[in-house]
């Protein structure tokens, strides 16, 4: 009997596919948003909190650590689709 792939392959397997022809096509993605749940260690999500209060008190606008996670992950974006691209291969 042939075993059925698991849901989780499945649905890493279509993400990836995804990032890829992204990452192929270069064209700037319409900026959708999500939201995901993450751990951090207390002293960097005290950071974050820091930074994003400062920049709030002085540019005013929202408190947004958001914004500090997503500048972080894009000035390395090129290493990490490397890194997806070499673990896909």
């Amino acid at each position: 009997m042939k075993k059925s792939k698991s849901p989780n392959k499945e649905l890493l397997k279509k993400a990836v596919a995804e990032v890829e022809e992204m990452i192929e096509k270069k064209e700037p993605t319409k900026q959708e948003i999500t939201s995901r749940g993450v751990s951090l260690p207390v002293d960097l999500d005290r950071l974050l909190f820091a930074l994003a209060l400062a920049r709030k008190q002085k540019h005013g606008g929202r408190l947004a650590v958001s914004n500090i996670i997503s500048e972080c992950v894009e000035s390395c974006r090129e290493k990490l689709e490397n890194e997806l691209h070499e673990l896909n291969r």
